[in-house]
């Protein structure tokens, strides 16, 4: 007869750090989210500079051109669980912008995602076969994986996401992480 180990018991997950991706074709609408992302995820610790977004014509029609992209990670680590109810609430912001704006138009395109030490994940309100449901209408997608000691884009990894200059900043987002983590462990109940 086998021996069966012990079962599994379910615990909380362990915090996240969560980011957002960000595409605007003006720049200032940035200005306008920022106080609202910050006030929801904490100060913004870690920003890429704008830099183009010509990796597809997808949000021309909508946004106009020049796009650009950045990266934001913010400082406080949150519950993963949330990502689905961020998601809705970034899509809020977005749509706030546009009625505020003086073209009416959509501006910004703001995609929260979350990081910890294996994974970077992206929610998204489209289905693939590679996107899990979380709830509210929303899918979580794996986009990059730590792997031997670096971040792995997989298959279905956005072009923007693979660039050395998003690793590079994804592997500073993590070392921040990490830190942040190595404090929550010290301080938190036994259990983790």
């Amino acid at each position: 007869m086998t021996c069966i180990g012990p079962m599994g018991v379910p615990r909380p997950p362990e915090p996240v750090k969560y980011f957002c991706g960000v595409l605007a074709s003006d720049l200032a609408a940035w200005a306008w989210v920022v106080p609202r992302l910050t006030e929801r995820l904490g100060p913004v610790e870690a920003e890429t500079p704008w830099l183009p977004f010509t990796y597809t014509d997808y949000y021309d029609a909508q946004m106009g051109r020049p796009i650009e992209r950045k990266f934001a990670g913010f400082e406080v680590l949150g519950d993963p669980a949330e990502l689905a109810t961020l998601k809705h609430w970034t899509n809020e912001l977005e749509q706030w912008v546009q009625a505020e704006h003086p073209s009416g138009q959509r501006v910004i395109n703001l995609d929260p995602g979350w990081l910890n030490l294996q994974q970077v994940v992206l929610a998204s309100t489209k289905p693939a076969g590679h996107r899990i449901y979380i709830g509210q209408g929303i899918y979580a997608e794996l986009t990059l994986w730590f792997r031997d000691g670096r971040w792995t884009p997989l298959p279905w990894t956005y072009p923007d996401y693979r660039e050395p200059a998003t690793i590079a900043y994804f592997m500073d987002l993590r070392r921040r992480y990490r830190s942040q983590r190595h404090q929550w462990l010290k301080s938190c109940p036994s259990g983790f």
